[in-house]
């Protein structure tokens, strides 16, 4: 018969007290959502829903292969652009885009913001538009306005440049 050492009975207790412990404080409906609302540091802050501004900025200028800022510039870099899969992004970037002037920023003047997101709307279209008619070239060129046209706007109304890689 092995014994088991003296020491080590009460951490055992204490992970299968762990382990078991799980269940106990779950709520009545696990089905239902918990609601999140405002966290500290208000809507974009811990515990918070991003703002729709910041949405759209992640899917345009987000981080990964999945980001359309960097996903665009990596196909339209290639020789022979795979216009098929650059078509449906360069749509989307529009629409994003142009989403974006419906929006308010939390920080800087209304008249900014518009202005800003016009230009923006309007270098999105042409990069749409250059796509749609395989235009590598113009598809470069409009890319190239857009993402140069990121740091003033994020000095303006978000308070910085953007960070590397956003």
């Amino acid at each position: 018969m092995t014994t088991m050492p003296r020491g080590a009975l009460p951490p055992l207790i204490f992970i299968l007290i762990l382990l078991t412990a799980g269940g106990c404080n779950k709520a009545k409906n696990d089905n239902q959502p918990i609601p999140v609302g405002p966290g500290p540091g208000g809507p974009d802050g811990p515990g918070g829903a991003p703002s729709n501004i910041k949405q759209v900025m992640s899917k345009i200028g987000g981080r990964g292969p999945q980001a359309l800022n960097m996903a665009i510039g990596k196909e339209l870099g290639q020789d022979a652009p795979p216009w098929d899969m650059l078509q449906p992004q360069t749509k989307q970037y529009a629409e994003l885009a142009a989403s974006l002037g419906n929006e308010q920023p939390r920080k800087g003047s209304a008249e900014s913001w518009q202005n800003f997101t016009k230009s923006f709307t309007a270098a999105a279209e042409e990069l749409k538009l250059a796509a749609d008619a395989k235009d590598q070239a113009k598809a470069k060129e409009a890319h190239k306005k857009l993402m140069n046209s990121c740091n003033d706007c994020h000095k303006e109304h978000r308070g910085g440049p953007m960070r590397p890689g956003g």
